[in-house]
């Protein structure tokens, strides 16, 4: 291997010692993705309370404080006929109670109390099971009757026009909260229905800024 160069005039040919070749380094093509910088702290923390990320077995030991729940003098038992399910959500309620009674989270109770089963399916497509402790809408007007006396009694007042009351859905922050679950409001897809086709790169860029969310 040799090199030549020039110098004030001169040419000088500068020759390798050996005729072998030595690799001092090497380049490779890294994709961005594996550029990220990783937090090494980070990840000996999440290492060191590793258990805490892991499944319960069973429940947890127990606590300084005793919980319980005082009933009312009189209070009669709240006990509901179970909602109607398919065959398949039948299926997956066993397999969750069969789950979280083998680790010990629940027990067989003979209590004169019960409250009906919910499922939700979750982001990842997995199902959750969820207890309904509503009640009938006659207590409900009983609950809305203490609120308001206690507006009036203390002379606090509340917009009629932005209240609303008896709502079997309700619109919160560009959402629809209903019992069949939470939905995007119908209303935010208007303005991408009407929307004029792009014809430039501008409008397009202005679309996809609408929909971006």
């Amino acid at each position: 291997m040799k090199v030549t160069v020039a110098r004030d005039g001169k040419r000088l040919i500068l020759k390798a010692l050996t005729k072998a070749t030595t690799h001092h380094a090497e380049l490779q093509m890294i994709s961005a993705k594996s550029m990220e910088r990783t937090d090494t702290v980070l990840e000996e923390i999440l290492e060191e309370f590793n258990a805490v990320f892991q499944e319960p077995t069973e429940l947890p030991p127990k606590r300084m404080i005793e919980h319980q729940i005082d009933l009312y003098p009189g209070a009669i038992p709240n006990k509901q006929a179970p909602y109607r399910y398919t065959h398949a959500q039948k299926a997956k309620i066993k397999t969750l109670v069969k789950e979280i009674l083998e680790a010990r989270i629940i027990r067989p109770s003979q209590s004169s109390f019960s409250s009906l089963v919910l499922l939700d399916k979750k982001k990842d497509g997995t199902w959750r099971m969820c207890v309904d402790y509503s009640k009938p809408l006659e207590e409900h007007h009983t609950h809305l009757r203490i609120a308001l006396n206690l507006l009036r009694q203390n002379k606090l007042y509340a917009k009629r026009s932005k209240c609303s009351f008896g709502k079997r859905s309700v619109e919160y922050f560009g959402h629809v909260i209903s019992a069949k679950g939470i939905a995007t409001d119908p209303s935010k897809f208007e303005g991408m229905l009407t929307w004029p086709t792009p014809k430039d790169v501008k409008g397009l860029r202005e679309f996809l800024g609408l929909t971006g969310y």
